[in-house]
Parts: structure tokens; sequence; C-alpha cells
């Protein structure tokens, strides 16, 4: 086996609306948790709480074990149930999650009063859409020295490509938040419609090349 070969199909609808099959190889995913052990949090009790159908699932599995973490299987109840979920997070201890932007923005809004329930949280990464910083984000996460949150960003195809890591309170961040910049061994390019790199401030097209 080499880093060549396929590691998993994900069928996403992207900009399309139609399903498609999305396929990523053993060096992107080997890349992308060589990365995050090298660069977040490791060796943590971390929450899978991702769908075994969407790709973050495999980031949630290796960046906990390959780091010689604690994994903690969350239950369909807890996808849907913030009270079930937010209970599990504090009794577990859970240090490290990676949260779909909606679920992180439904528990600040049910628990923007309670930080206590969060005090065993060492970092928080949101991906999946685009990160939006609600009041109740913002009044939760300022009650939180002690977590580090991150703001992930990555087509399916190339799975994460950017990383953001707050530096400080989100409310220090002009919105909308940035998606950071490229992780290791890859690169991000903005062009125009005849693939020349656009100036800064100009929209363009995002390219991305690498191992991802």
């Amino acid at each position: 086996v080499s880093g060549e070969n396929l590691s998993y199909i994900i069928y996403t609808s992207g900009s399309t609306g139609k399903p498609k099959g999305t396929t990523l190889g053993h060096a992107a995913m080997c890349n992308l948790i060589r990365w995050h052990h090298d660069t977040l949090l490791t060796g943590a009790r971390g929450l899978f709480f991702a769908s075994l159908s969407f790709d973050v699932s495999f980031h949630d599995t290796f960046a906990v074990l390959g780091s010689g973490g604690e994994l903690h299987i969350a239950s369909e109840l807890m996808r849907g149930d913030s009270a079930v979920l937010v209970d599990y997070l504090e009794s577990a201890r859970i240090e490290k999650v990676i949260l779909p932007v909606v679920v992180w923005q439904q528990l600040a809004a049910d628990y923007g009063d309670r930080p206590e329930r969060f005090a065993s949280l060492r970092e928080l990464i949101t991906t999946g859409e685009a990160l939006i910083l609600t009041p109740a984000i913002l009044a939760l996460s300022a009650q939180m020295p002690d977590c580090v949150m991150h703001n992930h960003y990555g087509p399916s195809e190339t799975h994460v490509v950017t990383a953001h890591t707050f530096d400080g309170p989100p409310s220090t961040v002009s919105p909308p938040p940035p998606i950071g910049r490229p992780i290791a061994n890859t690169q991000i390019y903005l062009l125009d419609s005849r693939m020349n790199p656009v100036p800064v401030g100009v929209p363009g097209e995002l390219y991305i090349g690498g191992a991802n």
C-alpha cells in the first residue's frame, strides 16, 4: 500500500446539488493527522462526534488515537440532544472535540450562562460549514479561557486545508472570522478566470495544491 492508494470515498453534493463520490488517498489523510499531532492538542480525551458517513470521522478518530489519547464514542442520542451531549462532556471530562458549527451554536445558545459545564474542554475545533460568531458563542467563549478555539476549513476533496487558531476570545476578531492559513504541505492560490493570481482584496477562485 502506498500513499497514492485510495483511503476512502465520501459522497457529497458539493456545490452542484447532485451527489458525487469524492476520493481521498492515504497520503492526504496522513499529512492531515501528522500536521494535527505537530500543531494541536494530543494525548487528550476526545469525543468521536461525527457520523461515519462524514469525512471528519477520520480526523476525529486518528487525531486522538494516533497521539495516545482516549476516544469516546458519541451516541445517536448525544448527536440529537444538546442536554445529553453536555452531560457527557462534563461527566466524561472530555478535553478535545471537533464539532459542526451548528452544534456549537446550539450549545452556546442553550448553555451560554453555564460555562462550568465545559470546564474540562481544552480544545474546540469547528468545521463543516462557515463559522458564524453568534452573540451566544462570543459570550460563552469569553468565559472559557482554558479552551483554545480553532476554525478549520476544507472541501471534501481535500479534507482540512486551512486552519485558524483564535488568539484569545473570538470577540477580538472582526467578522467574518478568518479561515486561516494552509496546513503543512499544502498550497492555496486565489486565481482569476485566466488562472492568474488576483491582487490582495480582489475576489478570486480558490485553488488547492499539495499533499491534500
